[in-house]
C-alpha cells in the first residue's frame, strides 16, 4: 500500500503559498507531512536518505518547477507516498482509494491536453517501478536543452508511464478542475484539490 506520507516542495527563494500548502495539513491531519526544501538530501525529516542521485541535474535545471519534478519522483521512489503541488488546494481529505494501487497520478485535461499524464499529484509505494524508471530518464534528461515541461515534467511522466500498466491514472477533475488556459475539465469526478498553475500563471491565485 502506498503510506500516509504527504510531500510538498518549495525551492528558491521567494515567498511560499503557505495559505494554499496548509489545506493538506488541515484536510488530511493523520498524513505525516514533510516540506521539501533545498537541501541536499533525499532524507531531510524523514532521516538519512541519501545524496540526490540527479543531484547535477537539479543544479543544471535553470526553471524552478524543473528541479521540484527532479525532486519529486526520487522522494517517491525512497519513502513513498503523495505528492502534490505548492500552488494546490486540498478541498477533500484524501481516502483509500489513494493508498492501495502501487502508483497513480491523474490526466492533466482529456479535452485540452488529451493523453497529457500531470505530474502535479502522485503517488506511489516506496521502491515503485514507475519511480524508479522516471529517476533513470531524467538522469539523462537535456535539462538545459528543453523545457521542464518536456524533458522531465508531464511529457517525460507521459512517455514513461505508457510501459506501467499498473498506474492508475484518474480523471483530470480529481486534481485540475481547470486547465493551466482556463478550460474546466470534463466529466463528474469528485474535485479533491483545486491547481492554480502556479509556475505557468506566474505564481498567481485566489
Amino acid at each position: 500500500m502506498i503510506p500516509r506520507l504527504l510531500h510538498q516542495i518549495w525551492v528558491g527563494h521567494l515567498k511560499p503559498p503557505i495559505e494554499l500548502m496548509a489545506t493538506w495539513q488541515l484536510k488530511n491531519p493523520d498524513w505525516v507531512y514533510h516540506l521539501w526544501t533545498n537541501d541536499k538530501d533525499c532524507g531531510g525529516a524523514n532521516g538519512p536518505g541519501g545524496p540526490w542521485k540527479n543531484q547535477a541535474q537539479i543544479d543544471a535545471m535553470p526553471e524552478l518547477c524543473g528541479k521540484a519534478d527532479l525532486m519529486r519522483y526520487e522522494i517517491l521512489e525512497r519513502w513513498g507516498g503523495v505528492y502534490v503541488d505548492a500552488d494546490s488546494r486540498c478541498v477533500k481529505a484524501l481516502d483509500d482509494r489513494f493508498l492501495t494501487p502501487t502508483c497513480w497520478a491523474a490526466y492533466e485535461n482529456e479535452v485540452y491536453a488529451p493523453g497529457y499524464i500531470a505530474n502535479g499529484t502522485l503517488g506511489s509505494e516506496a521502491g515503485g517501478a514507475l519511480m524508479k524508471d522516471m529517476v533513470k530518464a531524467c538522469a539523462g534528461a537535456r535539462v538545459t536543452e528543453m523545457p521542464a515541461w518536456k524533458c522531465v515534467g508531464p511529457c517525460l511522466l507521459t512517455i514513461v508511464a505508457a510501459k506501467h500498466p499498473e498506474l492508475k491514472i484518474f480523471e483530470a477533475r480529481t486534481f485540475y478542475g481547470r486547465h493551466w488556459s482556463g478550460k474546466p475539465a470534463p466529466g463528474d469526478a469528485v474535485p479533491y484539490a483545486e491547481q492554480f498553475w502556479g509556475s505557468t500563471n506566474r505564481g498567481l491565485y485566489k
